[in-house]
């Protein structure tokens, strides 16, 4: 069931996002003002493996700029955006917090959780429009090509832009764009 979070609320299951986070975060706010331990626990997610996509309106800073060095990172820009929107593959908030301490500290804020499982229609939408909000966004950093070392032949890779040569050549076609090309290797 949908749950209503207060300013505390909202800062606290923010954080729980980005620790519970296996696979994809999505951080959608009007402004990012981004302290360092925002960035120690966005890149423990990132060393976990967590592709992190983050699409500001207005603007993004970070204390020494520690932001743009984040591995496993998409930075989007989006002109008129004035969304706040987090989410993992569980959860999601929807509310008026923007991605900053000052939010948390000086502002009243509101927001409502919604649970994968407990609330699916809504969150599917909510999950529809973030994939909506990225694909107007202009992507400015990519910090999520990485290469890999293939243990059988020696070769080097980008996981993303992979056109595998060992594959079965009897394939009359490739997979469907949706399948990842690393996974397709193997």
């Amino acid at each position: 069931m949908a749950k209503i979070l207060t300013t505390k609320g909202s800062a606290a299951a923010l954080e729980d996002l980005i620790r519970k986070a296996e696979k994809d975060l999505y951080l959608i706010s009007f402004s990012f003002i981004i302290s360092e331990s925002f960035i120690a626990r966005l890149k423990q997610a990132a060393e976990k493996g967590v592709t992190i996509h983050l699409v500001y309106g207005k603007s993004i800073k970070s204390d020494n700029n520690g932001i743009e060095n984040i591995e496993n990172l998409k930075i989007y820009h989006f002109n008129n955006l004035h969304a706040k929107f987090f989410a993992n593959e569980t959860k999601c908030i929807i509310g008026s917090m923007n991605f900053s301490e000052a939010s948390e500290i000086s502002n009243t804020e509101l927001g409502v959780l919604l649970s994968a499982q407990n609330d699916k229609d809504a969150f599917e939408d909510a999950m529809l429009h973030c994939q909506d909000i990225i694909k107007s966004a202009q992507l400015e950093v990519d910090n999520t090509k990485r290469n890999y070392q293939d243990k059988n032949y020696g070769n080097k890779f980008d996981r993303n832009n992979f056109e595998p040569k060992y594959y079965n050549k009897s394939l009359t076609k490739k997979p469907h764009k949706s399948v990842n090309k690393f996974f397709y290797f193997f």
